[in-house]
């Protein structure tokens, strides 16, 4: 995935780590598990789909001390894509949680649409490798 959501996340400390559900492709599950995590570790099966755990009402890797994330090599699409959220089966700008939603342009939210298809794909494929 292109790095076109180009934001200045650094110090915010607002909300898109702190009060999100973010749900977990298998693929984003993949990667964290060949990152060293255990599934049972980082995240909860709700429903469907798997959510990254939270741990007193963040994400359960944000990294209080410096407000960063701790897997942000790894982080999940829902989280690369954020602050464009794919919800009921639109897309919204969260201009609400996130101060920089209104540095997004039409160009930008556009360069975005593929990583959008391919998260709904995934999503809609579920999960064949971790069944629960």
């Amino acid at each position: 995935m292109d790095e076109y959501l180009k934001l200045d996340c650094f110090n915010c400390r607002v909300r898109c780590c702190l009060e999100q559900r973010v749900i977990l492709s298998e693929r984003d599950i993949d990667l964290l598990i060949e990152a060293g995590y255990k599934l049972e570790y980082f995240a909860v099966k709700k429903g469907r789909y798997y959510y990254l755990r939270e741990y007193g009402g963040r994400c359960i890797f944000y990294d209080v001390d410096t407000g960063l994330c701790r897997i942000y090599k790894y982080r999940p699409l829902v989280c690369r894509l954020y602050p464009l959220v794919y919800q009921d089966g639109n897309v919204i700008l969260d201009v609400e949680n996130c101060p920089e939603a209104s540095k997004i342009d039409e160009e930008m939210m556009w360069n975005a649409v593929p990583d959008l298809i391919e998260l709904v794909y995934r999503l809609k494929m579920g999960y064949r490798k971790y069944r629960v």
